[in-house]
């Protein structure tokens, strides 16, 4: 029984993403691409090809958690745990999680 609730465990940790970001780096300017709303229930999040932006907005991210936009509206924003961003803006709500890709640096580590 113990060896099954370790294995259990271990294997909650492997479900969780890699990104693991600091208030800190969030704040400042960011630029999203936005898609149209969709209504499928067949939405991809992780592959990339399903992405078909129509609309760019430019956000400013400020402590405490004020977002203003490039258009003058403001709002507030939030992490989502380290792994991403709740932003709610000129009476829309957008998420994201932060993209994560393994590459290793000029000695061989990742």
């Amino acid at each position: 029984m113990l060896l099954l609730s370790i294995l259990l465990l271990y294997s909650l940790n492997l479900c969780d993403t890699p990104a693991d970001c600091d208030k800190t780096q969030i704040i400042g300017k960011w630029t999203f691409q936005i898609e149209s709303p969709s209504s499928q229930p067949d939405l991809n999040c992780i592959s990339h090809d399903d992405i078909a932006p129509n609309s760019t907005i430019h956000v400013s991210l400020e402590e405490p958690n004020i977002a203003k936009s490039d258009k003058g509206d403001t709002g507030f924003w939030t992490m989502v745990n380290i792994e991403g961003i709740s932003i709610y803006l000129g009476g829309y709500h957008y998420f994201a999680l932060f993209q994560y890709i393994e590459a290793e640096d000029e000695a061989g580590k990742t």
